[in-house]
């Protein structure tokens, strides 16, 4: 066993004592898997896809399906629709849905399939993040257990998409699985995986089977670790940089600290518009002061990569991501550059981030090159009035639109509304070729206008036990639980 009686040197905050832990051990394969979230405690009454709460996403993700899920590797796979074909050019999707049961015994039907997904597709058109989705039109149930959605225009990464946690088929008392509430007690929900059907077609009485499947705990991430370093839990998952120093003051064990390659968006977006942040010459001076290698290192640089550019690579647009440029300079035209731009105008900064030793790594670093070339930066708490704003957000769908999107105009900040007409068009567009297009001048447009800086690539670290050989890196950053090892029962 590992002692965790590491601090973190200028922190304040010493590991060691946090909690009392008994090593339960990781056991052998046919116990059950113990998980704690970095986040809120765990609730089974609270189900969603809310992108902050990372805990509901899991137990969403555990007691819900979509349509389709995520395998290990986070690629679509079949779930609450057993199979699917795609036709009329990417302009009608139809699933055939699987024999499943609501908690309360009853049989899922597509009728209430397709009401609860076109529930879901108008909430995600409204909360500004899933622009893509007004692409459906409509969602009809063909018949007993077939649905078809219809499309406006093919949309890239659709299957994807539904994939997510909030494309969740829920009613009230919950989902359909892979897992189902088994009881709650010291703040850990057991889940129990629910049986497969017999030849009969019957599903066994979940409350006769035994025993349970997962444990899960939602907790702060200083006793998330110290549980996993003394062998209290077999995995942590949420990590995010602001909390990565805490795991650089323990010793989680050779090969169980995991990073995913994950790929989203890690910047600041401008608030508001006015006085000298109205001008584009000074967002871009700002963005062009930042070393974002020096950021990047300051906490975990061998895999942690900076960004330059709104778009990780060129994905569906006809061009390579606008304001490559800035890598055509080295640091010090950059900040030269900026310097004559900024220096004399008695500028000032308050840039909100997340709590957490690692966010006060990142301002150090931002502070520091923007104090370089005149510019005042003030770090202010979530919620208080700022200039500038963390987006740390993983991308749902491998498509420019939603890059596009979540920079778009629906959120009420400043924005080019050039791009948001740009991203209508692409959506709308009947061929690849012409979404590309539309696509390439939308990703320009954000570029000039400069009301988001980029950072880095989004950074997602988890604790993993190594008898969980399921496990799989991936650029989604999703492990669906069920997938984690082979499953005990057969």
């Amino acid at each position: 066993m590992i002692a965790a009686r590491a601090c973190i040197r200028g922190f304040g905050l010493c590991l060691a004592g946090v909690l009392a832990l008994a090593g339960c051990g990781t056991g052998p394969s046919d116990k059950p898997v113990t998980l704690s979230v970095i986040g809120a405690p765990a609730d089974p009454n609270r189900l969603g896809g809310n992108q902050a709460d990372l805990t509901a996403r899991t137990m969403t993700s555990a007691m819900a399906q979509g349509l389709v899920g995520f395998d290990g590797a986070g690629q679509v796979e079949p779930a609450l629709a057993e199979r699917w074909i795609i036709i009329d050019g990417g302009l009608n999707y139809i699933f055939r849905i699987a024999q499943a049961n609501w908690p309360d015994g009853r049989a899922v039907t597509s009728a209430e399939v397709a009401q609860i997904l076109r529930r879901n597709i108008n909430a995600g058109v409204s909360n500004g993040s899933a622009p893509m989705l007004r692409g459906v039109t409509s969602v009809v149930p063909m018949t007993p257990m077939v649905i078809e959605l219809r499309l406006s225009a093919p949309l890239p990464g659709l299957l994807k998409r539904l994939a997510q946690p909030d494309m969740a088929i829920i009613q009230r008392g919950g989902g359909t699985g892979p897992y189902r509430f088994h009881s709650r007690r010291d703040g850990v929900t057991r889940l129990r995986q629910i049986p497969l059907p017999d030849e009969a077609g019957e599903l066994p009485d979940i409350a006769e089977q035994e025993p349970f499947d997962m444990r899960l705990r939602g907790e702060p991430v200083n006793r998330a670790i110290v549980r996993f370093v003394n062998e209290g839990t077999d995995l942590v998952v949420g990590g995010r940089f602001q909390d990565l120093p805490y795991v650089s003051a323990t010793d989680p064990g050779t090969g169980r600290f995991r990073i995913d390659a994950t790929r989203g968006l890690f910047g600041l977006r401008f608030t508001n518009s006015t006085g000298p942040l109205g001008e584009s010459e000074v967002r871009i001076a700002l963005s062009s002061a930042i070393n974002r290698s020096s950021l990047v290192a300051a906490i975990r640089g061998e895999s942690w990569q900076p960004a330059i550019s709104v778009l990780p690579d060129q994905l569906d647009s006809n061009s390579r991501p606008a304001a490559l440029d800035l890598l055509q300079r080295n640091q010090s035209d950059r900040a030269r550059l900026a310097r004559s731009k900024l220096l004399g105008r008695n500028i000032r900064v308050r840039v909100s981030l997340p709590p957490g030793p690692g966010s006060r790594l990142v301002f150090a670093s931002l502070a520091r090159d923007w104090n370089n070339v005149g510019v005042k930066a003030i770090l202010v708490p979530r919620g208080a009035p700022a200039d500038l704003v963390l987006i740390d957000e993983v991308a749902p769908m491998d498509t420019a639109l939603w890059y596009i999107g979540r920079l778009g105009c629906q959120q009420r900040l400043p924005c080019s509304a050039a791009a948001e007409e740009l991203l209508d068009a692409a959506i709308k567009a009947k061929t690849a070729a012409e979404r590309g297009a539309a696509i390439a001048e939308a990703d320009a447009m954000l570029a000039a206008a400069h009301y988001y800086i980029p950072l880095a690539v989004p950074l997602r670290w988890s604790l993993v036990d190594p008898e969980l050989t399921g496990w799989r890196d991936n650029d989604s950053g999703v492990h669906p639980l069920i997938h984690l090892r082979p499953p005990a029962r057969q």
